[in-house]
C-alpha cells in the first residue's frame, strides 16, 4: 500500500460481527459502530495485516492487486463471500480476489442480478440445522394449512380485492453445516445468516428473488429462534422478504395463525402500528400485539385482527404481492379517523453473503446534517412549497457551497448492471437548491470514466434518458444555481421501464 492512501483507501473489512452489515464508513458520522444494531465494529485496514502462519490456508485471505492484505480464519464463507463482494464494488480500479480454506473463491453469478421480480409469492422453507430432526409430512401439511388461511384472510380483509400468492413448488428442505448453538451464538441476529443462506441455495440474491421466503427453523425444543418478518431491501415493493419462525411455534403456539398474518405483513412492508402512535397492546390492527387477536390452533379469535387505514395504504404499494389492492381514502377511511399522512418504513436487511446496495460518495461536502448516502434506495419526498421548509436531513444530500458552480457525485453499484435512463430528484420546499444541468459520466474498466456528456435540467425531477450501457459506476456533476447549493431529495436508475434499486416507496 502507497502512503499517499487516505484511510478511507485502505479499508479492508468494517463488518459488523453481530448483525454482519458490511459498513460504509465514508457516509457515516459514527465511526466503529454499527448504525443497525449498535454493536462495536472491527474496524480493519490493510496496512494492519498480519501474516498467516506460515503454510496455513484456513479461513478467508484477501487479496489487492496479488498483495495479500486481509486474514480472517474464523469467517464462514457466507461472510467471506460478502467481505469480497463489498471489496470488490468499493475499489473498482483494484483487482480484488479472495480464497477461503485455499481455495479461490468465486463469487456466484446470481449475486449480480439486478432486475427485480414483476410477482412475488410466499415459498414455504424448512431450514435444519446439523443435528436436528427434519420436518415431518405432518408439520409440512401444518404450514401449508396456515399459509392457506392467513392468505384467505387477507383475501376476507380487502373485501375479495385481492390476496398474496403461495409458490406452486413444493416446500424447500435446506440442511445446514451448523447446529443450532451455532445460531443462538449470533445474538439474535440469526436470520441475516439463515436468509443469506437461503438466498444462496434458491440461486438468488436480494433483488432478483422472487419469493418471500416463509422459513421454518427446526427446532423443537424451545421457541429459538424468534418469530419475525421483514422484506429483502426495506420499504414496499423492494423484491421479495423473509419469515423466521421456530418449528417449536409451529408445533406448540396455538396462535401460530396470529404469528403468521403478523409477520407476513412485516415482510410485505408493514412496519408495528406503534411507528403511527397506536398503542401496541390496543390496537384493533394485525400489526399490534393485542392478545385478543390470539388464534387457538385453528379456531379463529373472538375479535380477529383487522388492517387499519395505514396498513391497507402500505400493502396497496407493494404491487409486487398484491397486483390488484389499492386504496382509495374516501372508501377506506372511516368518518372521523384521522389518517397519518406519513408513510412508516422497514429498513433493508443486511444479509450476509449478500450485496450491501449502492455506494455513493462525494467531494462536494455533507451540510445540515444530511448524508450523501441518503439518496439512493431511500423515501424520496416531494419538492412542494406549503409555505414552511420541507427539507429532510434523513432522506436528502445538501451539498456544501461550491465555488466552482458545480457539485460532484459519484456512484458505485454493488456489480456491473445495465441501464438506460436515471432520474434526478433536485430541490426542496419547492423553492430552493434546484440543480440547473447535469454532466453524466460511466466507470469504464479500472475505474475510469467516460462522459455521456452535459444536459440542462429543467424539471426538478428530471428523467435522463441515453443508449444502453453497462457500468459498475457513475460519475454525476450538477450545476448549482444561484444559491451556490445543490439539495438531492433522491436517485432513480431504470433498464427501459424497469425500475432498479427502487427506493422505499414507490414513485409516481
Amino acid at each position: 500500500m502507497t502512503g499517499s492512501l487516505s484511510l478511507n483507501n485502505q479499508l479492508i473489512s468494517a463488518q459488523c460481527p453481530k448483525c454482519g452489515a458490511n459498513l460504509d464508513l465514508e457516509n457515516r458520522g459514527a465511526m466503529g459502530t454499527c448504525g443497525y444494531c449498535g454493536a462495536v465494529v472491527p474496524i480493519k485496514y490493510a496496512y494492519e495485516f498480519e501474516d498467516m502462519p506460515k503454510g496455513v490456508h484456513q479461513g478467508y485471505e484477501l487479496f489487492w492487486d496479488e498483495q495479500q492484505v486481509g486474514y480472517e480464519p474464523h469467517w464462514t464463507r457466507l461472510q467471506a463471500l460478502g467481505n469480497l463482494l463489498w471489496n470488490t464494488t468499493r475499489y473498482p480500479k483494484k483487482f480484488v480476489r479472495g480464497t477461503y480454506d485455499g481455495e479461490a473463491l468465486i463469487l456466484p453469478e446470481s449475486l449480480s442480478r439486478f432486475i427485480p421480480a414483476s410477482s412475488i409469492s410466499v415459498l414455504p422453507c424448512f431450514f435444519v440445522p446439523k443435528g436436528e430432526r427434519p420436518p415431518v409430512d405432518k408439520q409440512v401439511q401444518r404450514l401449508m394449512q396456515h399459509l392457506e388461511w392467513a392468505r384467505a384472510r387477507y383475501y376476507e380483509l380487502f373485501n375479495g380485492q385481492d390476496t398474496f400468492s403461495i409458490a406452486q413448488e413444493s416446500p424447500k428442505i435446506y440442511y445446514s453445516p451448523y447446529e443450532l448453538t451455532f445460531y443462538r451464538n449470533l445474538q439474535k441476529k440469526e436470520e441475516h445468516h439463515i436468509s443469506g443462506k437461503i438466498l444462496n441455495i434458491l440461486d438468488h440474491n436480494r433483488y432478483s428473488c422472487p419469493y418471500i421466503c416463509f422459513t421454518i427453523v427446526q427446532n423443537d425444543a424451545d421457541d429459538f429462534p424468534a418469530s419475525g418478518g421483514q422484506p429483502f431491501n426495506g420499504g414496499f415493493n423492494t423484491g421479495g422478504g423473509f419469515v423466521l419462525v421456530s418449528s417449536y411455534a409451529l408445533n406448540k403456539s396455538q396462535n401460530f395463525q396470529t404469528i403468521v398474518q403478523h409477520n407476513l405483513a412485516h415482510a410485505f412492508g408493514l412496519p408495528h402500528v406503534s411507528a403511527y402512535g397506536y398503542e401496541m397492546e390496543y390496537s384493533p390492527s394485525i400489526m399490534s400485539y393485542n392478545r385478543d387477536h390470539d388464534t387457538k390452533d385453528f379456531k379463529p379469535a373472538s375479535k380477529p385482527g383487522i388492517f387499519i387505514p395505514e396498513d391497507r395504504r402500505g400493502l396497496a404499494l407493494n404491487r409486487r404481492v398484491f397486483h390488484k389492492l389499492d386504496f382509495n381514502e374516501s372508501r377506506d377511511v372511516p368518518p372521523g379517523y384521522r389518517l397519518d399522512p406519513h408513510i412508516t418504513t422497514i429498513p433493508r436487511m443486511e444479509i450476509f453473503g449478500q450485496p450491501q446496495g449502492i455506494i455513493v460518495r462525494t467531494n462536494s461536502g455533507e451540510s445540515f446534517s444530511s448524508k450523501v448516502s441518503n439518496i439512493v434506495q431511500n423515501v424520496i419526498h416531494p419538492s412542494i412549497d406549503v409555505g414552511i421548509s420541507t427539507y429532510d436531513q434523513q432522506s436528502m444530500w445538501h451539498s456544501d457551497r461550491t465555488s466552482t458552480g458545480w457539485v460532484t457525485l459519484e456512484v458505485l453499484f454493488p456489480f456491473p448492471i445495465e441501464l438506460t435512463c436515471i432520474r434526478i430528484h433536485t430541490q426542496h420546499s419547492g423553492l430552493y437548491d434546484a440543480a440547473k444541468a447535469a454532466r453524466i459520466s460511466i466507470m469504464e474498466q479500472k475505474g475510469n470514466y467516460l462522459s455521456l456528456g452535459e444536459i440542462e435540467i429543467v424539471s426538478i425531477d428530471e428523467r435522463i434518458a441515453f443508449p444502453l450501457v453497462k457500468t459498475q459506476g457513475l460519475k454525476l456533476e450538477l450545476m448549482a444555481g444561484d444559491s451556490g447549493y445543490v439539495v438531492v431529495r433522491g436517485l432513480q436508475f431504470y433498464v427501459e421501464d424497469e425500475e432498479i434499486f427502487c427506493p422505499l416507496i414507490p414513485m409516481k
